[in-house]
Parts: structure tokens; C-alpha cells; sequence
């Protein structure tokens, strides 16, 4: 990355600058640094932020270990063929590139077995789950295993985004396609050939492009918008949702037809509440990593392990493991329980509680229309954080569309730091 000097006020022009709407930064050494950015999401995704975990530990360890061979990291973004595929970013830190699902629950036990055996077929997969229970490690760990394995893997959150910022990111656009489109772009189909494309909250999407992607399926071509040549693509489909799908079909959310051709095979993965001691060998895995980043030697002891337990995490998978992550930073000598959040030890709601809302402070918002304020932005606040920022899951856990849930987040300067 060429990072201009201070002195070079020109380039700091926020004209020059591209358009990003989040950007992480992590320092490597004196003179290096790894830089994220993207256009429309607010946090990173899963695969960006595991591989930003990874090199954290490489960077640290090699800051630690001088003298031992530095982690090999390389992209082939330099040697991006003709063809447009995504540039894939290989490691020598080999685990997390085979994608494993760490359980022993039978249910989990069931979808991995599954996983395997079709892993080697072409077929579409459907991976169905509450948020955060792993879909997305998933639909790897079915890329991983299959004969595409060597080619890329790209994901997208279709409910992250509004419709016409997916269409373009999924089927790119022609120069002068739309005010800004000053070049010809792929989109993530295009960058996929050869690959997968990983298609997460399936369910979101609208009825025009449930459409377009219907004829993409059935087809085998896209064509970029306000392009009209029809460009020849081979990818594999996986999808991913959190909702159920045969009810969205039901009630006409969901196109009969595209269900169908997306849902050959299913892939249900339970939720952490009901896979028992998962939970402690999941904490455990990440207690492990954690560790070996920082050197510590921190363990979990049994008030730890019964607290682990007690808890429902309405978050799942993605929860626990940052709430291990925030524990294990803030930890002086061990891990104690008090250490950690109650979260949702007496309720299998997956819904926010409102007793958690400290009501004498609404009281004190004044009018009725100041008190129904107050509550509004702290229910839907706190839906956020027991959500992990995706608002898919708010909107559907309080029962409101996101174009209210947009709507109210600006209109009570809700921050989208957290929300996907």
C-alpha cells in the first residue's frame, strides 16, 4: 500500500480518496501495514475478519519469534488473469483453510457427514440456521472439499445492502451504467468462475432479483448492468438463511421456483443453545487461538464452564466467540465467571428482553411521545448488540421492516458501527 506523506496535501484531497463506507488497517512492521476497505459494509466479513485474527497472530508472532520463518502470506491479486477471477489469498497458517466445524452434537455431527458427501457434486446447497450458528463456514467448508477448491471463494451478504447496490456487486455494470460508473466493472459472479459464490441471507432478497438470479441458475450467464452482452460464468451456489423459506414461499416473499433450484441439498445447522457441551468446546477452540496470539496460558475453570452452559446465546456461535474475545482481553491472572455477560440465562427467546430496559429512565424522558422515543431507541439498541449488528435478524426478532429500522436508527442517531 503507498501511503502518502503528511506533507503531500493533494492526495489527502478527499476527492482522491475512493468512496469506502469501512476501512481496517493492521499494522505488519516498521513499513508494512494490511489495509480493508469496502464500499457499502460497515464491518468486515467473517472470512476477512478470521484472516485479519490469523495475521494478527503471524504479525505477533514474528515480532515475538524474530528468527523464526515468517507466515507465508501471498495473493494472487498481481497475477489476475483474463478472465477476472477474485484474487485468492492463500496462508501457510493451514487449519482455517480446510474449514472446520468444530462439535460433537448429533445434529451437527449429521449436517457435517452431509457436507462431506456432497461436497464433491456441483449441486447447489441451501444452509439454513439462526445467525451466527457458522453458514458461512460452512458453505467453505463445502468449497474446501470439493474440486473447485483451488479456484475462489466469494461471499456476499445479500441483506446488507439495498437492491440495487447488490445488483451491481453481483453482476457488475458497463461504464456509464450509472452516475459514477466510470469503468467496466465484474461483479461477484464473474470473479467466481471457476469457484463458489457464497450467497448469504438468501431470504432478503427482493422479487426482481430473485428473478435474475433464477435465469443466472437455469442459464449459466449474467450480464453486467446496463451491459447487453450475456457473459458465460461456472460457479457454484451456495446460499444461506435464517429464515424459514417454504413460509416465505408461502405467504409470496420467496419465488417457488428459485427455492427449489437453490435447495437440492439442505444443510441445517442447530443452534448453540441446543448442542450442549459444544459450547465448551467451541470456547475452548477460541480460548486456544487467543492464547496462542497473546502467549497466555488462560484455562476455563468449572464456575466458567457452568456459566458457559447456563447461557442461551441468542447470538450463537458468533456471540461466544466474542464474548471469549472480550473476556480474554480484559483478564488480569484468569478467567473468572463474573467475568462474563449474562446473556439470556433464563429465557430461550431469541428477542431482546425488555426487562433489561431500565424503565424509570424512560419515565424521565417527559411526554408520551418522548417516553415512547426513549424506548423505541433503546430496545432497538439493544437488539443490535444482542444481534451483533445484523439487522436482518432485529428487524425480524422486533417485527418491523429495515426500511423502519433505517429510518428509526437515523432518526435516534443509532450508530452503524455495529450493524452489517
Amino acid at each position: 500500500m503507498d501511503v502518502p506523506l503528511l506533507s503531500d496535501r493533494d492526495r489527502w484531497d478527499r476527492e482522491n480518496i475512493p468512496r469506502t463506507k469501512s476501512l481496517l488497517v493492521l499494522p505488519l512492521g516498521s513499513d508494512t501495514v494490511l489495509y480493508l476497505d469496502h464500499r457499502f459494509q460497515t464491518l468486515p466479513s467473517q472470512l476477512e475478519n478470521d484472516l485479519l485474527v490469523s495475521i494478527a497472530a503471524a504479525a505477533i508472532q514474528n515480532i515475538v519469534q524474530p528468527s523464526a520463518r515468517p507466515i507465508g502470506i501471498k495473493s494472487d491479486r498481481s497475477e489476475k488473469s483474463t478472465t477476472g477471477k477474485v484474487p485468492v489469498v492463500r496462508s501457510d497458517f493451514a487449519s482455517e483453510s480446510t474449514a472446520e466445524i468444530i462439535g460433537e452434537h448429533v445434529e451437527l455431527q449429521s449436517a457435517k457427514k452431509l457436507i462431506q458427501k456432497v461436497a464433491a457434486s456441483q449441486v447447489p446447497v441451501l444452509v439454513t440456521g439462526e445467525s451466527g450458528t457458522g453458514k458461512e463456514l460452512a458453505a467453505r467448508s463445502v468449497h474446501d472439499r470439493s474440486d473447485r477448491a483451488s479456484g475462489p471463494f466469494v461471499s456476499e451478504n445479500c441483506g446488507a445492502i439495498t437492491e440495487t447496490l447488490l445488483e451491481t456487486e453481483l453482476f457488475g455494470c458497463v461504464k456509464g451504467a450509472y452516475t459514477g460508473a466510470t469503468e467496466d466493472r465484474p461483479g461477484l459472479f464473474e470473479l467466481a468462475h471457476g469457484g463458489t459464490i457464497f450467497l448469504d441471507e438468501i431470504g432478503d432478497t427482493s422479487p426482481g432479483l430473485q428473478k435474475k438470479l433464477l435465469r443466472v441458475i437455469q442459464e449459466g450467464v449474467i450480464r453486467r448492468v446496463g451491459g447487453q452482452e450475456q457473459i458465460k460464468i461456472d460457479v457454484r451456489i451456495v446460499s444461506a438463511t435464517n429464515r424459514d423459506l417454504t413460509v416465505e414461499v408461502r405467504e409470496g416473499r420467496f419465488r417457488e421456483d428459485l427455492f427449489y433450484r437453490l435447495n437440492v441439498i439442505n444443510v441445517h445447522l442447530p443452534p448453540l443453545r441446543d448442542r450442549g457441551d459444544d459450547v465448551i468446546l467451541l470456547a475452548e477452540h477460541f480460548l486456544s487461538d487467543l492464547n496462542q496470539v497473546s502467549g497466555s496460558e488462560y484455562t476455563l475453570n468449572e464456575g466458567v464452564r457452568e456459566h458457559l452452559l447456563r447461557n442461551e446465546w441468542p447470538g450463537n456461535i458468533r456471540q461466544l466467540r466474542n464474548e471469549m474475545r472480550r473476556v480474554h482481553a480484559l483478564a488480569i491472572e484468569h478467567l473468572d465467571a463474573t467475568d462474563f455477560s449474562a446473556i439470556g440465562e433464563s429465557s430461550a427467546s431469541n428477542k431482546p428482553s425488555n426487562t433489561s430496559v431500565d424503565l424509570e429512565a424512560v419515565k424521565s424522558a417527559g411526554s408520551m411521545k418522548a417516553m415512547v422515543e426513549e424506548l423505541e431507541k433503546r430496545w432497538i439498541s439493544e437488539a443490535l448488540e444482542t444481534f451483533d449488528g445484523h439487522r436482518g435478524d432485529v428487524c425480524q426478532s422486533l417485527g418491523i421492516p429495515k426500511t423502519t429500522l433505517y429510518a428509526k436508527m437515523k432518526r435516534y442517531g443509532i450508530s452503524t458501527e455495529n450493524a452489517d
